[in-house]
């Protein structure tokens, strides 16, 4: 069997496309424009979905119940920009947050559905909102504020220390994520989960629902106070078998 082939050669060659068809011509300047093109950056286009706003100096910016959909933040600054919105927020679904800038930035009832912030800084970040197969990689956390429910979510290796977190997890990655100092007394439910090489060291983990099928294998719980407010440190350096 001859091996699939494609070749392409503008303007007037010829396009193999399968087994025994052949495009040439206008036939194949129709097929090329309908392949959509790659959106250049523009830090002055307004809010929509696939925009590519990387690199961006946005600090300060409104995008309140905006669709930004497939947007691009890469790199971007981000600062106290506002992405909340009244019961639905902006749609922020695949969007891409690597390594931007999200200091005090309000993501109020917002949809981070599948969003990459791997790398982001969200320093006293407000998280409440749909972060259902989000990207948290390697992020800054700390001081921020995350409530909701998610599944799926990716937090290995970020930085959650002193973060409040009121939050219902399912099937999420905390592996080797930093909860130093983070605060879970609130609320926070976690089953199916994996906290492999987590620190929880000084976390307060008091009325935390934990445990359901999760993983704490090599997990660091240093003067944590576990889910049933004895701390960790007089039950053998561990929550396992006090509430976690």
């Amino acid at each position: 069997m001859r091996a699939y082939r494609s070749k392409l050669s503008l303007p007037w060659g010829r396009l193999a496309v399968g087994a025994g068809v052949m495009l040439t011509g206008s036939a194949i300047l129709n097929l090329v424009s309908s392949i959509p093109a790659a959106a250049t950056v523009n830090c002055s286009a307004s809010p929509a979905p696939h925009v590519n706003l990387k690199g961006c100096d946005l600090v300060g910016a409104n995008f309140s119940n905006a669709n930004l959909s497939n947007a691009n933040f890469t790199d971007a600054n981000l600062s106290d920009a506002n992405f909340s919105g009244d019961r639905t927020g902006a749609n922020l679904s695949h969007a891409k947050f690597s390594h931007a800038n999200l200091t005090n930035a309000n993501f109020d009832f917002a949809n981070l559905s599948n969003a990459n912030l791997s790398d982001a800084n969200l320093t006293n970040a407000n998280l409440s909102a749909n972060l259902s197969h989000a990207k948290f990689s390697h992020a800054n956390l700390s001081d921020a504020y995350i409530k909701d429910s998610f599944s799926n979510a990716n937090f290995s290796d970020a930085n959650l220390s002193d973060t409040i977190l009121i939050v219902s997890a399912s099937h999420a990655k905390f592996s080797h994520a930093n909860f130093t100092d983070a605060n879970f007394s609130d609320g926070f439910v976690a089953i199916y989960s994996s906290f492999t090489g987590a620190n929880f060291t000084g976390a307060n983990l008091s009325s935390a629902i934990l445990g359901f099928h999760d993983s704490y294998t090599d997990a660091t719980w240093t003067g944590a106070t576990c889910p049933d407010g004895t701390n960790s440190n007089n039950d053998g350096h561990t929550c396992v078998n006090n509430g976690a």
